[in-house]
């Protein structure tokens, strides 16, 4: 096999797939269990409660009915999924579930928090395009990138730079960070230091500190912007003197002559294949996560209901109930 490639072999064995398909329909079988006694349960409250508590029992019979209804779209949702029971079979079908509502609820308020963002300029198409870009070319993931483009937004659009300015930005860093060999994790707390000192209009302090230690490539760069030396920067920091313009124009220098290494990086790097693996399980989750919510979350929202129509009732009713 040639240098800096990396092949992954995926056997599925039939036995293992009906055996994952076995254990999906036992655990929609405890599922539909386990709601028939919140049921019965809910069918004694009712009895329990006689006419005298009518309004609640007419809340009661409410969630019992949409209960039953959601429980069978449930069904035919996982139904749908037996093509990937072999998959969710070994994760956990539980927990998958559990992470891919989690996932596709984080992308939903992450979309909805850049949509307000930039309303009153009418660059949402422009900010999502961004997020793509900047995901295809760092081998991020889309919601790693689109946190990222979100948060830099909240910053510096209030501050009157442009949409443009913003992307020099991101990718200049994140090309500064991909020439540096940082983690993930390292660069996205240094991306956050850096938003907050652009945002405050000067890097110093803190800010400087962590990101000299975590993504030093752009230390170089800043320091030409103002003719000094690198070891000469963290004095000009505490004067105020590297100001977000300067920071700005460093970055897009970053991205100008460092971007042509970027793709050779994300090719022939074996840690980015594993990147790109937990990207798409990433995606995986959004989209099942993105069909189990229109079920899940009415579901939540009718047993809130009953139970904060219990919490209100009179105390001896809840007395007696429990």
């Amino acid at each position: 096999m040639a240098n800096g490639e990396v092949g992954i072999k995926i056997k599925v064995s039939a036995r293992d797939a009906v055996n994952n398909l076995n254990k999906l329909k036992t655990i929609s079988t405890k599922l539909q269990t386990s709601f028939k006694k919140v049921e019965t349960a809910a069918a004694r409250l009712q009895n329990r409660a006689g006419a005298s508590f009518q309004k609640f029992g007419n809340k009661v019979r409410n969630v019992r009915r949409k209960v039953q209804v959601d429980l069978e779209k449930i069904k035919r949702g996982f139904k749908g999924m037996n093509n990937i029971g072999a998959l969710l079979g070994g994760a956990g079908l539980g927990l998958f579930a559990k992470a891919s509502i989690q996932t596709a609820a984080n992308a939903q308020a992450l979309e909805l928090r850049l949509k307000l963002l930039t309303q009153e300029f009418g660059e949402y198409e422009q900010a999502q395009d961004l997020a793509s870009r900047a995901a295809r070319t760092f081998g991020m993931s889309n919601i790693e990138a689109l946190e990222g483009v979100t948060n830099i937004i909240g910053r510096l659009r209030p501050l009157g730079l442009s949409l443009k300015q913003i992307e020099t930005t991101f990718f200049g860093f994140n090309t500064a960070a991909k020439l540096a060999g940082v983690s993930t994790v390292e660069a996205s707390n240094a991306f956050r230091q850096l938003a907050q000192a652009l945002g405050s209009g000067r890097l110093a302090g803190d800010e400087f500190r962590s990101i000299s230690e975590q993504v030093p490539t752009i230390l170089q760069p800043i320091a030409a912007e103002l003719g000094v030396t690198v070891g000469k920067l963290k004095e000009l920091g505490a004067q105020g003197l590297i100001t977000s313009d300067v920071v700005i124009r460093a970055l897009q220098k970053i991205q100008s002559e460092g971007g042509g290494k970027i793709a050779g990086i994300i090719t022939q790097s074996d840690l980015q294949v594993f990147k790109n693996f937990n990207n798409a399980l990433e995606d995986l989750r959004k989209t099942v996560g993105e069909a189990l919510n229109p079920v899940i979350l009415p579901l939540t929202k009718n047993i809130t209901n009953l139970i904060n129509a219990f919490n209100d009732a009179n105390p001896i009713f809840q007395k007696a109930a429990v």
